[in-house]
């Protein structure tokens, strides 16, 4: 029964609770009722559980209609809400412009360089600071949703004093309201949040404060260095202590904070349960801001209200009048209807401020016009021309449950909780999660039903007493099969970071890091890349060469599906060791077939550290053996023909069997044209292109042709 009614004496709560899906209440004070002021609130509840209401009134008036209405009806919430996070964002990146121009007219600290140095960073530019930005927002809902549910310790005094977000708005809209003038000259709200990030991350154990360290990308300080002030890629990060003391944090003033949190808090008048919105939602609201990038301004330009792309009035007063209508459409991809309305909007005009003038009634009132040198968030020419799309709970519940239907059936009328276990799904490009929080869902369903056929459902989590058995079960169902049967990729790094995070929200996994899903949910490509064959002969053409290399490739494969394999059995445990064992396995699987990427610092397993440990006790270390044959043989075999300009890794999928496990998920995404760089999969050749044996071949094969070409 999805609706009920709880009372304390003092309170009434309607409770509306589907199942699967996030639960609401309602609560009325009785103190609040017996007043005059009151009387609005006692006729809603009279209308809401009079007996009128179930009874005398159409079917689609009753009680059950009108709620199930009201969470269709969140659909709208969400998208009020990514328009407002969109905000939010253009206001965070002002509130650095303005941290850095302030920095720089008082001549103090480098933190002022550390947006314009993350933008000019020919390895970073405007993608990663959009990413970091956004990344800042998914930050604060995450926690404002965490808060709401309880899973941050919001009760203990310590963290409501000092970390709690909610509690921290309610601080500075005192302020707002008892210093208005003087919130854009304070300074210590951000900070206050770099803190909150760094103890989700890090952990914190002071008193009776405790909180396991998240770990995860999300919260990582390293990721987007220059939200803490960092200059310096290369720079000790906040772990270490002297890295701590040399960080300068970017002077983001408190009214900046104050707007942020704002917008995500308030809908309208209205204050935002993040408790009644489920994990699609916030999954949605990611999947709308998709596809943006920072971009510095090179001229004046307004922001149109529908499309939100950036105009220029230079950039259309170079062109004939009739030529705009023809630009806008092409080059902005904006939809034939807006073009033509803008350019006769624009008309004859010739000058780039009176074309910024006739955009006006078109343009967003936030964020306003912004001058040349000014960074904006402009939308990519995919985003322009398809838009986001997210699959709402509506569509991904028919469609799992369709296609789990036959999967389920061919395991007989009453299938084993082993057998339900043993299923391996994946998502080849899952973006937020959708499909596969649905698939968690009705497999774990499936799971409890089979506990309770076998008589396991009650010793599940005795301690909490039956009023709970049914809940903990559920929940305990859906981690065992998010971290045995479900797999997903995706091209988007982001889109997986959020898979994680709302996979360890569905499953409540409240002790866990948000890292327990690294080995399953993988960010590459499963359409393209190389299959076993061209894998273990290492050669695009399985065949084209001499035989010598397979042995060891295979070597290499099984020592990371053995590492894999060790993760899939300690999904059941659930302790801090385990944990820690599942982490130092992953990595144990990457640094089996490949090293670690230059251009991140690298965080070794066990068979790297191992290495390095030779390397102290006086012996050099060395790549693993069969790396070691595999560059003799490659010198040795080395085709003569040109190597194929576009190099393709192995795809990322579903591990459905020992072969499958070895050839995929292991060596990191493939490298299309658009991605070529210092990626993780490139680090086995430019190893192999450093080793004396190759490099000596190389040298010979030179001379070779100017002897044969003077």
């Amino acid at each position: 029964m999805p609706i009920g009614l709880l009372s304390n004496g003092t309170h009434l709560r309607l409770l509306y609770a589907p199942h699967g899906a996030a639960s609401g209440a309602l609560t009325f004070r009785f103190a609040d009722l017996v007043t005059a002021a009151g009387r609005p609130l006692l006729d809603a509840l009279i209308m809401l559980l009079h007996a009128r209401q179930w009874f005398g009134v159409a079917a689609d008036k009753q009680l059950p209609q009108l709620l199930a209405a009201s969470r269709q009806a969140q659909g709208k919430v969400t998208r009020d809400l990514a328009e407002q996070v969109l905000e939010a964002l253009h206001l965070l990146l002002a509130g650095f412009e303005a941290a850095q121009a302030g920095a720089a007219a008082s001549a103090t600290g480098d933190a002022s360089d550390a947006l314009s140095a993350a933008y000019r960073d020919p390895d970073r530019g405007g993608d990663h600071v959009y990413a970091g930005l956004l990344t800042f927002m998914l930050r604060l809902v995450f926690v404002l949703y965490a808060e709401d549910n309880g899973l941050l310790p919001t009760e203990h005094p310590l963290y409501a004093q000092h970390l709690s977000l909610l509690a921290l708005h309610e601080e500075l809209t005192a302020d707002a309201g008892a210093f208005p003038d003087a919130m854009a000259r304070r300074h210590g709200a951000y900070g206050r949040l770099l803190a909150l990030f760094r103890a989700i991350y890090f952990g914190v154990s002071h008193g009776t404060l405790h909180m396991p360290p998240r770990h995860g990308q999300l919260f990582s300080p390293h990721e987007y260095p220059f939200l803490e002030g960092v200059t310096d890629p290369s720079s000790p990060g906040p772990a270490d202590a002297d890295g701590r003391r040399r960080v300068t944090v970017p002077a983001i003033d408190d009214e900046t904070v104050y707007l942020v949190l704002h917008r995500l808090l308030f809908l309208g008048q209205e204050r935002l349960s993040y408790k009644a919105l489920s994990v699609e939602q916030l999954g949605s609201v990611y999947e709308a801001l998709m596809g943006f990038s920072v971009e510095q301004l090179t001229a004046p330009a307004v922001c149109l209200k529908k499309s939100r792309v950036w105009l220029s009035g230079e950039q259309l007063a170079a062109e004939p009048a009739g030529a705009r209508a023809k630009l806008l459409a092409d080059t902005l991809a904006l939809p034939k209807a807006d073009a033509d309305k803008l350019a006769k909007a624009i008309g004859a005009v010739r000058k780039a401020d009176a074309v910024l003038e006739a955009l006006a009634p078109f343009a967003t009132v936030i964020p306003p016009r912004r001058e040349a040198g000014r960074y904006i968030i402009q939308p990519g020419p995919e985003r322009r021309r398809s838009g986001s799309h997210y699959t709402p709970p509506e569509l991904t519940g028919p469609i799992v449950g369709k296609t789990l239907a036959p999967l389920l059936a061919s395991l007989g009328p009453a299938p084993t909780s082993a057998q339900l276990l043993s299923l391996k799904l994946c998502d080849p490009a899952m973006g937020s999660g959708a499909f596969l929080v649905e698939a968690v869902r009705q497999l774990g369903d499936a799971v409890v039903a089979a506990w309770r056929r076998e008589g396991q459902g009650a010793g599940l989590l005795p301690a909490h007493g039956p009023a709970h058995a049914a809940e903990d079960s559920v929940a305990a169902a859906r981690r065992l099969i998010a971290q045995r049967c479900i797999y997903g990729v995706d091209r988007n790094p982001q889109a997986v970071t959020l898979a994680k995070l709302s996979l360890w929200l569905l499953t409540l996994a409240k002790d866990k890091p948000f890292t327990f899903l690294d080995h399953a949910l993988r960010h590459g490509d499963s359409l393209v890349g190389l299959d076993l064959d061209q894998l273990t002969a290492f050669h695009w053409q399985p065949g084209a060469q001499v035989d010598g290399v397979e042995r060891e490739l295979r070597q290499v494969l099984d020592e990371a599906v053995a590492a894999r394999e060790r993760i899939t059995a300690l999904a059941a445990e659930d302790s801090p060791a385990a944990e820690r064992e599942k982490e130092l396995l992953l990595r144990d699987a990457a640094d089996a077939v490949r090293p670690p990427a230059p251009h991140r610092r690298p965080r070794p397993g066990r068979l790297l550290r191992q290495r390095q440990a030779q390397g102290a006790r006086g012996r050099a270390p060395a790549p693993p053996r069969p790396r070691r044959r595999l560059a003799r043989q490659r010198a040795r075999h080395r085709p003569r023909r040109a190597r194929p300009a576009r190099r393709r890794l192995p795809r990322q999928g579903p591990r459905l069997s020992l072969d499958d496990r070895a050839a995929r998920d292991l060596l990191g995404p493939p490298q299309g044209p658009a991605q070529q760089g210092p990626a993780r999969g490139q680090g086995v050749d430019r190893w192999l292109r450093r080793q004396p044996a190759v490099r000596r071949q190389e040298h010979h094969r030179r001379h070779a042709r100017r002897r044969q070409h003077p």
